[in-house]
């Protein structure tokens, strides 16, 4: 069994008293507290503790960059899936440009959206955010051409290019034989022939043509 550690010596350019850096009172290093935890103690109670800590606007102000070229705040901290950023406030987090709303411009009112003037979801720039209802932000996607789902070949999800969808929809192969030709599921094969997908090029599908007359 090994020895116990002896105590380590005091470090004499650690001082062993100071004051609470909000309120002034007297702090002491308590007996067996290592210099680790009494370097960062720095204040006396909680709610000194509460008062030295950074504003929300300043740890907000801390987590965008601003960009002279364009104008916009760019959001530096926490980004959620769709590219708009993250905050947490004293309780919950929230979406930054939210939240740069309330710090900058004002409350807002129940059900009313925030909506971004530039296109750019990371923008925390009050001034380049504007309140709106879900009818408004949709009617802005629309205006901006943002409101069009991908078709076809512009489609992260596509398999295979329009002119191979073609050659699928006219083909009068199997569908194993085409399953192995372009490497996709015989379930989307069949989907093409029946017309159940890619409607950008269905006016070309012989089969379609036939049911609708």
């Amino acid at each position: 069994m090994s020895a116990a550690t002896p105590n380590r010596p005091a470090d004499p350019s650690i001082p062993n008293v100071r004051t609470c850096c909000v309120c002034g009172v007297r702090l002491k290093k308590r007996e067996g507290e290592g210099n680790f935890r009494w370097n960062k103690r720095k204040v006396c109670s909680w709610a000194c503790k509460l008062a030295a800590a950074p504003s929300i606007t300043e740890r907000f102000s801390a987590k965008y960059e601003m960009i002279p070229e364009c104008g916009c705040w760019i959001w530096m901290g926490c980004l959620e899936e769709h590219g708009y950023g993250e905050f947490k406030g004293e309780k919950t987090k929230e979406r930054a440009h939210r939240v740069s709303w309330k710090l900058f411009r004002g409350p807002i009112p129940t059900g009313i959206w925030v909506l971004h003037h530039c296109d750019v979801p990371a923008c925390v720039n009050p001034h380049h955010l504007f309140l709106g209802t879900h009818a408004d932000n949709s009617a802005d996607m629309v205006r901006k051409g943002r409101g069009r789902a991908p078709v076809g070949e512009e489609s992260v999800a596509c398999k295979v290019t329009d002119a191979q969808a073609i050659e699928i929809i006219l083909s009068g192969e199997s569908q194993g034989t085409l399953v192995k030709r372009y490497g996709v599921s015989q379930s989307l094969i069949s989907q093409l022939q029946l017309g159940q997908c890619r409607p950008n090029v269905q006016h070309l599908n012989p089969r379609r043509t036939k049911w609708a007359s």
